[in-house]
């Protein structure tokens, strides 16, 4: 008998008739993801469960029905012990605070969770309907109601599912076949928003590189290249506080492009798994190459870009530049590259526009870029342009640079023969000495090698 009950509410609910609408105001969203970690990933070895925000800002009550469907799946074949729905939540006020949404008197017919072939493998989709009475006690979704209702679980994710993903998407409610809320003043259809899908790679937090030290593997740290052992993200955005001006979200897709931070944009052709993309920018790095400047020549700058998504094809790195560092011609500025095995600087394809003074390397792999351009010698005429001014003169600007290189470390010029000033192969004060003799008038600079 309470079979043929539930079927008869089903086919009730599948059956009910109105006009067709789908305003904004009725939505439903992820809410939450529970063992999740950063940068869209979860924890392989445990469940994962997404609560499920409903939205009701209209003046109506959804007070006859609400009946919505959601499938957990692998685009990539990863696989986990099994899917369930449940209830949770409630809104302040409630006669029966502490009490699951769905088991209020509210939905004072029926309340269903239905699941459909939920064994972890392939699709599992589980359903939730409410249904209630046009009558005092009856409800369903308050106008203005907005909070966490239901919630779907994926148990225990096979380990050997590290490094695939796992996606959360809007279905049918089974076996009705309806995604709908129903009101009854006028009796009306709606159908609800979603802007799933959601879908998260697959981790092992536990092991792999950790750039920044701070105890959290790459692939599980909110800011990658930061140290920040506490994890902070105020605004829940998955990026840490610490790093919210270098890093982006990198979705799954085509053609993605993220701005990890002012002035460096990254575009990758294809990405497979979601994750994020960061950059640090610096003033230190590998020494430049036989036969190349680094740029600017006062000082160098270094953009080491990480992502922790999986991606396949070319991915673009544009750098946006001051030309007010960049000696003339501005067309011969190229962007080199810092990989392999052992990592060398490489010249990579680019484009440069000098119009918008962005410059764009096309690569198959991230780690260090800088600008440069080629220099048959670095060192122009003579030696002791330590401070590496465009206008290549000698002067006491200079002095003043070797003395803050020996009693400061602070760098010189990208161009060791200028800084070696006396030639002998080390920088020491004998190059200071070599300068001040110059500028005083007593010897000549070397000539450059």
């Amino acid at each position: 008998m309470k079979k043929l009950w539930l079927g008869v509410i089903i086919a009730v609910a599948g059956l009910v008739s109105a006009t067709l609408a789908q305003p904004p105001e009725h939505r439903i969203s992820v809410d939450r993801v529970y063992g999740g970690v950063a940068w869209n990933k979860v924890q392989a070895g445990g469940d994962v469960r997404w609560n499920l925000r409903l939205t009701n800002t209209a003046s109506g009550a959804m007070n006859v029905n609400c009946s919505n469907g959601f499938e957990v799946y692998s685009p990539d074949g990863a696989i986990w012990d099994g899917t369930d729905g449940d209830t949770l939540g409630w809104l302040p006020g409630d006669p029966t605070p502490g009490v699951a949404i769905l088991g209020r008197t509210d939905f004072n017919l029926a309340t269903v969770i239905n699941k459909f072939s939920a064994d972890g493998v392939s699709y599992d989709t589980v359903g939730f309907m409410g249904v209630a009475s046009n009558l005092p006690g009856g409800l369903g979704l308050d106008p203005g109601f907005y909070d966490t209702a239901w919630s779907v679980v994926a148990r225990n994710i096979n380990v050997s599912s590290i490094g695939k993903t796992i996606c959360i998407d809007s279905s049918w409610f089974r076996p009705s076949n309806t995604w709908k809320w129903v009101g009854a003043t006028p009796l009306t259809n709606f159908f609800p928003a979603w802007s799933g899908p959601y879908c998260y790679g697959i981790a092992d937090c536990s092991s792999g590189p950790d750039s920044d030290g701070d105890g959290f593997s790459d692939q599980c740290d909110n800011c990658p290249l930061i140290h920040n052992p506490d994890q902070a993200d105020i605004n829940g955005d998955e990026v840490g506080d610490a790093c919210q001006s270098t890093a982006s979200l990198t979705p799954m897709g085509l053609a993605v492009n993220v701005t990890p931070m002012v002035g460096v944009g990254v575009t990758f052709d294809d990405v497979l798994s979601p994750g994020v993309t960061a950059v640090k920018a610096g003033t230190t790095g590998p020494l430049a190459p036989g036969g190349f400047q680094l740029l600017p020549s006062l000082s160098p700058q270094f953009y080491d870009v990480v992502t922790t998504t999986t991606h396949v094809g070319v991915t673009k790195v544009c750098i946006t530049y001051d030309p007010a560092g960049i000696p003339p011609p501005e067309s011969d500025l190229l962007i080199l590259h810092y990989s392999g095995n052992p990592p060398v600087w490489v010249n990579v394809p680019f484009t440069l526009n000098i119009n918008t003074n962005v410059i764009c390397a096309e690569v198959t792999s991230l780690s260090p870029f800088v600008l440069a351009r080629v220099y048959s010698s670095c060192c122009q005429g003579w030696t002791g342009n330590t401070d590496g001014s465009l206008d290549d003169v000698v002067d006491i600007s200079d002095v003043f640079a070797v003395v803050d290189y020996l009693g400061a470390s602070v760098p010189l010029s990208s161009c060791p023969v200028e800084n070696d000033v006396n030639i002998d192969g080390t920088i020491d004060i004998g190059d200071l000495f070599a300068v001040i003799d110059y500028l005083s008038g007593a010897a000549a600079l070397p000539l450059c090698p």
